[in-house]
C-alpha cells in the first residue's frame, strides 16, 4: 500500500506541471470554473430559476449572495494564476449555468469570454437549433460563430456549444470501435458546417462536455479514441483547431446579443439544484447559516471567521 500510495503520489504530482506546459506552449487554453462549483445564478438571486421554468416551487426565503458568487470567481481567478502563472481569459461557470447578472459579474472580473450551451442562445435569440435529414444544422449561422455582449460592467464574449456533438462522446462514441467513432464524428462536423461552407464562411463549433465522466466507458479510458480523433482533426485540410481566445482573434466580427437568457446547460433551466423539496429545505439552511454568519461573525475571531466563511463557501457549491 505504501508504494502504491507513493506512486500515485508522484503521478497526481506531474498533472498540473504538464497542464501548465501545455498552456505555456500555446497547444491548449486553460480557462476556470467558480471555486466551490456553485450555480451562480442562484447564488446571485434564486428566484431566476423561475425565468427558464416558471412557477417552479422555490425556497421560503430568497437566496440573494452576489458577492458570495464574486467571491467563488475571485478565488478560481487566484487559484489559477497561482499554478499556471497567469489570469484566465475565460471561465466555463458551473454547468453552464448564466444570466445577465452572472454575464455582468464575470465582465467586471475582466473575463474575455464565457461558455455555455445551444438551447441559451436559443432562448436569447427566439431560434431552434436541429439537423436536418443530411446532418446539416439548421440556423448553423446563428450557432457556429462567437457572440458579444455588452454588460454595464464591459463587453464579453460568449461560446455557445454543439450540444449533440458533444453528447456523441460524453455518452455513444464509448460503445463504438475508437477509429469509426473519430471517423465518424469529423465527418458529423463537415455535416454540421455544410450551411456555412456552401456560402464561403468559416464555421466555429465549440464542443464542449464534462471531461471526468466520459473516459472510464471507454476502452483504455479513451486513449485510442482521442489520439484516432486528434489525428484526424490534425490531418484534415478544411479543419483548424483553435483555442477560445485565438478563435476570438480569428473572429472580429461579433454579432451583438440582445440579452442572454436565464439558464443551465442542463435542460436549460435549474430544476437540478431548485425547486425540489429536499433542494429546496437545503437552500433554507444556507440562507439560515448565510444570515447566522452576518449577524454573529464579528463576535469571533478572525480564524474562526474565516474557517466559518470556507465552510460557507463549500456549502453554496452545487454538489
Amino acid at each position: 500500500q505504501k508504494i502504491l500510495y507513493e506512486r500515485q503520489q508522484k503521478l497526481l504530482s506531474q498533472i498540473i506541471p504538464a497542464y501548465r506546459a501545455a498552456a505555456d506552449s500555446g497547444q491548449v487554453e486553460l480557462s476556470t470554473s467558480p471555486f466551490y462549483h456553485p450555480i451562480l445564478p442562484l447564488l446571485c438571486d434564486s428566484e431566476c430559476a423561475r425565468e427558464p421554468h416558471p412557477g417552479v416551487p422555490l425556497p421560503r426565503a430568497r437566496f440573494m449572495r452576489p458577492e458570495d458568487a464574486r467571491l467563488q470567481l475571485e478565488r478560481a481567478i487566484s487559484l489559477h494564476t497561482e499554478l499556471f502563472g497567469k489570469r484566465p481569459s475565460g471561465v466555463w461557470p458551473s454547468e453552464g449555468s448564466v444570466s445577465p447578472q452572472v454575464a455582468e459579474l464575470c465582465a467586471s472580473l475582466g473575463f474575455e469570454w464565457m461558455a455555455t450551451d445551444q438551447r441559451i442562445l436559443g432562448n436569447s435569440i427566439s431560434a431552434a437549433f436541429y439537423r436536418n435529414g443530411s446532418g446539416a444544422m439548421e440556423n448553423a449561422a446563428l450557432l457556429y460563430h462567437p457572440y458579444r455582449l455588452d454588460t454595464p460592467s464591459g463587453l464579453i464574449n460568449f461560446f455557445f456549444r454543439d450540444q449533440e456533438l458533444a453528447d456523441l462522446i460524453g455518452f455513444v462514441y464509448s460503445r463504438v470501435e475508437p477509429h469509426q467513432a473519430a471517423e465518424d464524428f469529423v465527418r458529423r462536423i463537415h455535416q454540421s458546417a455544410a450551411p456555412l461552407l456552401a456560402q464561403g464562411r468559416d464555421a466555429v463549433i465549440p464542443v464542449i462536455l464534462d471531461g471526468e465522466n466520459a473516459w472510464e466507458y471507454y476502452h483504455h479510458s479513451g486513449r485510442e479514441f482521442l489520439r484516432a480523433l486528434y489525428g484526424g482533426l490534425a490531418a484534415d485540410p478544411r479543419i483548424e483547431c483553435l483555442t477560445m481566445s485565438e478563435a476570438l482573434a480569428t473572429h472580429t466580427e461579433r454579432p451583438t446579443l440582445p440579452r442572454v437568457a436565464t439558464g443551465s446547460w442542463i435542460g436549460a433551466n435549474f430544476d437540478i439544484w431548485i425547486g425540489a423539496p429536499e433542494d429546496n429545505q437545503a437552500w433554507d439552511l444556507l440562507h439560515a447559516a448565510r444570515e447566522y454568519y452576518d449577524q454573529h461573525a464579528y463576535q469571533s475571531g478572525e480564524l474562526a471567521r474565516a474557517t466559518a466563511l470556507e465552510e460557507l463557501l463549500i456549502a453554496e457549491g452545487s454538489d
